[in-house]
């Protein structure tokens, strides 16, 4: 932060999410750096961010804060690793940096360039809604949620046989698992009208579907 703030001296750092060290708290000033801790939910925080920055250094596998960011339609400088598991381009989805003074480079031009920083945003917002959309993930879980549901029921009578070997009374959670005459709706349909709302690009996909039957 002191590479942006010699550019952008009134730029505040949001550092946002659960057990930041005692040095890290330390750091926040209510000022310039604020330290949240865990918060109920990072949407208010990525709506309010001009930029949003992941310089990770390390961790393997998919980053989904990556994926949440960009769903929340907030440009995004960030470093190969964090952007590791995802087909985004550098330079039209995010920004992606290797050093301290070159992240802070980015951040600084994507605040003083507000027309290219809402580009970089719409296009990695359009990217998700294009890949990552509800829409077209769930629809492969259908076939495999469908033949789950269709499987038999445990009897609520008989004893089972655990894996140890001995007799025990079957739990009574077990005995009402979902079936195919639970809902007319296919299990990735009921999927989907449960977890729709929960991820913004899931509720804007919906509202413009909603949008467009109206119209």
């Amino acid at each position: 932060m002191p590479h942006v703030w010699r550019k952008i001296p009134d730029a505040q750092l949001w550092i946002v999410g659960q057990q930041p060290n005692a040095d890290l708290r330390a750091c926040s000033d209510g000022n310039r750096v604020f330290v949240t801790g865990q918060v109920e939910s990072i949407r208010p925080h990525l709506q309010k961010a001009t930029v949003y920055c992941a310089p990770l250094v390390s961790g393997s596998g998919t980053k989904y804060k990556i994926l949440e960011a960009l769903s929340s339609g907030v440009p995004i400088v960030c470093t190969e690793i964090a952007r590791e598991g995802f087909d985004v381009e550098d330079g039209k989805h995010v920004i992606v940096a290797a050093t301290d003074r070159t992240i802070a480079e980015r951040i600084a031009w994507l605040v003083e360039n507000p027309r290219e920083a809402d580009l970089l945003a719409e296009t990695g917002r359009a990217f998700v809604e294009k890949v990552h959309d509800w829409e077209r993930i769930l629809f492969k879980l259908g076939p495999w949620l469908d033949d789950i549901a269709r499987l038999p029921k445990l009897s609520t009578k008989g004893d089972v046989r655990n894996l140890y070997g001995t007799i025990e009374q079957t739990p009574a959670y077990q005995s009402n698992p979902v079936t195919a005459d639970d809902s007319d709706l296919s299990g990735a349909t009921r999927l989907q009208k449960e977890h729709d709302e929960r991820l913004p690009f899931g509720k804007a996909r919906s509202n413009e579907a909603a949008h467009r039957e109206a119209n």
